[in-house]
């Protein structure tokens, strides 16, 4: 049995590993390759990742467990993307979507850079009912974070909207209560911003006589 020793005492095998993993898509309810942001989250913990990262990476892991590299959750990020820019536009907004290469995924009246997030609900460790957004970068690229909270049956439970200058973390962890409940359906923020960019503009720009 091929087996992998984490620290001085605690032996991983390629079995515990390959059990490890798909404990954390079953918990997650995903159909990729988690993240390294995903794992630590799930399992609170380094150790699980550590032997992914040691011991075949998470790209071989996925080949082997026959798991696509978050190619679903890319699909998935583009359904909401389109799902928020509707839900601004109804609202009066001015958007556009960015390409892939942008840091941000859409830009609002102009002025207003947005990263759309989702996220699905599951019970972490059996307790506590959370869900998680991946930022990947502790210092944003982006105004505001707009993170739509999915129920487990994939329902839109909750869409908070961020100022990414609140949300300096590179994973965002919501519970059943939490800090960033004040930002539910805040759209109103954004306009706010735009109002305030606009302003600057006038003042630092004005117009000649």
């Amino acid at each position: 049995m091929n087996e992998r020793r984490l620290g001085k005492t605690r032996y991983w095998t390629d079995e515990r590993i390959e059990r490890a993993i798909l404990e954390v898509v079953r918990s997650l309810e995903i159909d990729y390759m988690p993240s390294s942001a995903q794992v630590r989250e799930v399992t609170q913990d380094e150790a699980l990742h550590n032997a992914i990262c040691k011991h075949g990476s998470y790209r071989g892991w996925a080949k082997k467990l026959g798991l696509d590299n978050k190619k679903s959750e890319t699909n998935t990020g583009n359904d909401y993307e389109e799902y928020i820019e509707q839900i601004l536009l109804d609202l009066g907004f001015e958007v556009e979507q960015m390409s892939t290469k942008h840091p941000y995924d859409l830009l609002v009246n102009g002025t207003t850079k947005v990263d759309v997030k989702v996220g699905s609900s599951y019970m972490l460790r059996g307790e506590n009912r959370v869900v998680t957004f991946a930022t990947n970068k502790k210092q944003p690229t982006c105004d505001f974070y707009i993170c739509v909270r999915l129920d487990e049956q994939k329902q839109v439970e909750n869409i908070h909207v961020i100022p990414s200058q609140m949300a300096q973390v590179t994973t965002l962890c919501f519970g059943e209560v939490s800090k960033y409940d004040v930002y539910i359906n805040r759209y109103d923020l954004l306009r706010r911003h735009y109002e305030l960019m606009q302003k600057l503009y006038y003042e630092l720009c004005p117009t000649k006589e």
